[in-house]
């Protein structure tokens, strides 16, 4: 039976129906009438966050590693702009995060109203900025069209390829009333998807039988819907050795004997040299994106092609041909083609023993500057102390910048145990949004690296952490650079530095100005008490680590390609830099 309320209330009901447990961001004029109605909601938490930045990179993390539905929401005009940047993060990465933005009241559309941003007279279009980084982005005019617009909200954000879809709401629209009738989800959309082309699996699993040497490279949209275990069953049952992208990295324990490591520049050459060897490659939900691919190498592929299995039609067969393309569920076409190789009795060849073999030739997770005792402390060492100082049920975000590239190669993770954004690549995203991957992950201790200048992009949100009682630690690589951009001006630009380098605040007694937890680490010896420290606490926490800034990444392959792209000449050691000379030394 239908029942009368405002349109806002009437949206908060289906946002209830829908399980969603948090809103986050700042409330503002044109918005007001939808957090009026969130004070009704016994179901529902606001999450006030201190940009609305923030409040979309959290809304994204929360998605991406709860699974379940959240929104970010922002008044009208620079509310609604500070947003983009995290929506479009949420877009290229397939996380369909719900975005809500206020609207100046219809009556006075065109009237250079405060905030207007309705595309009228002067005025920027809301609508317009995120419909090309959203599945779908409109503006509802009348409040019988609230409810319709949020239930296709939900119907196309969750539908694959999943993303972020924008609502914008006039203030007179949500203060109407309106007939509302509760209806289940599963009423209006797909709530459980679990297609499975079965002939296209029976011809992969023919060709798996035909392998000696196969592998998986697995991407990003294996992890929503969360497809980890239904890869690591595969790849056990079969001894099928696994890659993963940067994304998916700690999709399986990096410790695991059948774990390959991360296939990217700057990744495990345990990864890339196996994958030469391989016969049969079977990629689940990877885009093989430029770092992952070694920018398009063919050899990396098996003559034959690809066995690819994504939801995203588009994908498959974009980079690299295919010799089977399956489109459908990921974790259901995962779980039909272990029952098929089942059927067929197939045993899979071991495949460990070369695993291992080249395991030892590329010190894969044993390299000796990772048991560096030297300070400031080198990268290397910082991570493998990470790796071993963490509760096992810890989770670590990664944010862009050098810091992530390190990770790669030197961060061993446990399975669900890392995360990260490769898409879009914006740096803060893990300094502002970290907050809502804790959200996700109630009781687990959550650990966010960052480089100094992404702290200072977004670190305000220790604020968040602090007003709701996070468990978050930030980690601040402190080099007092830019240092991705300070080193290819090195290698690139023959050392001409510019705009790279800078003075940092003092990160310790920043954090203890939020009342959050501030301990500073300038010797391996220090670190894993710092972190024992920060994790034991109930509520945040920052570590400033003094990093050693003249640690060059493994980056001969980057830089190489980066020169050649660029027209330098690589074997001119007249004009290269000494920065470059001493990367094209590396082994």
């Amino acid at each position: 039976m239908s029942e009368k309320k405002t349109a806002a209330d009437a949206l908060v009901g289906v946002l209830e129906d829908e399980g969603v447990e948090f809103v986050f961001g700042i409330p503002g004029s044109h918005i007001l009438p939808f957090y009026d109605a969130l004070t009704r909601s016994k179901k529902i938490k606001v999450i006030l966050t201190k940009h609305e930045g923030g409040a979309a990179y959290m809304a994204r993390m929360y998605v991406r590693a709860s699974g379940k539905p959240a929104v970010c929401a922002a008044t009208a005009g620079p509310g609604a702009t500070n947003l983009v940047t995290g929506v479009a993060d949420a877009f290229c990465e397939n996380v369909p995060v719900i975005v809500i933005t206020g609207q100046v009241a219809s009556g006075i559309h065109g009237r250079n109203a405060d905030q207007e941003a309705t595309g009228e007279y002067g005025t920027p279009d809301q609508a317009a900025i995120f419909r090309s980084f959203t599945k779908s982005s409109s503006q509802v005019f009348r409040s019988d069209q609230v409810v319709h617009k949020l239930r296709e909200a939900f119907r196309l954000g969750w539908s694959p390829p999943y993303g972020p879809v924008h609502v914008a709401l006039p203030s007179d629209v949500l203060a109407e009333e309106v007939e509302y009738l509760h209806q289940e989800p599963g009423r209006y959309r797909v709530v459980s998807w679990s297609q499975v082309d079965k002939g296209a699996v029976e011809a992969a699993a023919e060709k798996l039988c035909a392998a000696r040497r196969p592998a998986m490279v697995v991407g990003p949209r294996a992890l929503l819907p969360d497809a980890s275990e239904e890869v690591r069953r595969l790849a056990v049952d079969f001894d099928i050795p696994v890659a993963t992208s940067v994304a998916a990295k700690g999709l399986i324990d990096e410790s695991h004997p059948l774990s390959l490591g991360v296939l990217n520049l700057f990744g495990h050459r345990c990864a890339d040299l196996y994958l030469r060897e391989a016969d049969c490659v079977i990629a689940v939900g990877e885009s093989f994106t430029e770092n992952s691919c070694n920018y398009y190498e063919q050899e990396l592929v098996p003559p034959d092609g690809l066995i690819h299995i994504d939801y995203d039609p588009s994908q498959v067969g974009r980079i690299y041909p295919v010799m089977t393309g399956i489109i459908g569920s990921i974790p259901a076409t995962l779980k039909e083609l272990d029952g098929s190789l089942r059927r067929r009795d197939w045993q899979g060849p071991s495949c460990r023993e070369r695993i291992e073999e080249i395991k030892t030739a590329t010190a894969h997770f044993a390299e000796p500057e990772m048991d560096s005792e030297a300070s400031p402390i080198k990268p290397q060492r910082f991570y493998s102390g990470l790796s071993h100082a963490l509760p096992e049920n810890a989770v670590v975000q990664i944010d862009i910048g050098q810091n992530s590239f390190w990770s790669l190669r030197y961060f061993q993770a446990r399975q669900g145990g890392y995360s990260a954004t490769w898409g879009f690549k914006p740096m803060g995203v893990g300094a502002g949004g970290v907050c809502g991957l804790s959200l996700a992950y109630p009781g687990r201790p959550v650990v966010c690296v960052c480089g100094d200048g992404a702290m200072q992009m977004n670190g305000m949100e220790i604020a968040t952490a602090a007003n709701y009682s996070l468990p978050v630690t930030w980690v601040v690589f402190n080099d007092e650079r830019l240092n991705m951009v300070h080193m290819a001006q090195g290698t690139c630009y023959q050392e001409r530095y510019l705009a790279s380098e800078m003075t940092n605040p003092d990160f310790v007694a920043w954090a203890r100005s939020y009342g959050a937890l501030g301990l500073r680490v300038e010797t391996p010896q220090e670190l894993d008490d710092a972190l024992s420290k920060a994790c034991a606490g109930p509520g945040p926490a920052v570590i400033d680590v003094k990093i050693d800034r003249e640690e060059l990444l493994p980056m001969k392959p980057r830089t190489v390609l980066m020169a050649k792209r660029m027209g330098l000449d690589i074997g001119d050691s007249r004009t290269a830099s000494r920065v470059f000379r001493k990367v094209l030394d590396e082994k």
